[in-house]
């Protein structure tokens, strides 16, 4: 093995293999089951028994993304963390929380308890759901029926076909319809909370 001969040669390895290990593509996927005490759990769902992959040719309604995930709740909190992507959650979801911007999730195949969404431009579709957070700009929810629901941003919409059970808004430029709407704390201007 030869000698280095100066210590600069060897700050000169250690840095280019270190960028050489932090160019490499990240193998972990975007979706993480939560332990539901706000941290994630180490293993990640990964390969076939967790998760199918989607034909990425799949009809995007003339958008550029495709479906990239279709996860299995089985009952356990789920965090789905990324950007510009779309994701199908089904099965028993007590808890899901979407962190980052330009997403889409599909719910409506999967039973949902909380939704927390912290982020910009997130789309939702769910059937009914006990509770949706929101944290952000931008954002939409879809849904059958909602429990409760807690804005702290601007210019979000979320459609209810049912009842609403309680809104608490801090932010502007925000719509919220629905058949019937609860207890209304609206902390911000603009707001449009209409029954359909």
């Amino acid at each position: 093995m030869p000698k280095l001969r100066s210590p600069l040669g060897a700050i000169f390895l250690t840095v280019a293999v270190t960028s050489l290990v932090a160019c490499a593509p990240s193998t972990q996927s975007p979706v993480a089951p939560n332990s539901g005490d706000g941290s994630s759990q180490e293993e990640s769902y990964t390969g076939r028994d967790k998760t199918d992959d989607l034909d990425e040719s799949a009809d995007t309604d003339g958008d550029d993304r495709a479906v990239r995930e279709r996860v299995d709740c089985a009952g356990a909190a789920v965090t789905v963390a990324d950007s510009a992507a779309e994701f199908e959650l089904r099965g028993v979801c007590p808890q899901i929380t979407i962190e980052g911007n330009d997403l889409e999730v599909e719910l409506e195949g999967a039973e949902t308890g909380a939704i927390v969404m912290r982020g910009d431009r997130i789309d939702v579709d769910a059937g009914d759901v006990s509770s949706v957070s929101i944290s952000g700009q931008s954002n939409s929810v879809d849904a059958a029926s909602l429990g409760s629901l807690d804005i702290a941003g601007s210019r979000n919409e979320v459609d209810i076909d049912g009842i609403v059970g309680s809104v608490v808004i801090n932010g502007d430029d925000n719509n919220v319809h629905g058949r019937e709407i609860g207890n209304v704390n609206d902390s911000g201007s603009r707001n449009e909370m209409r029954r359909d």
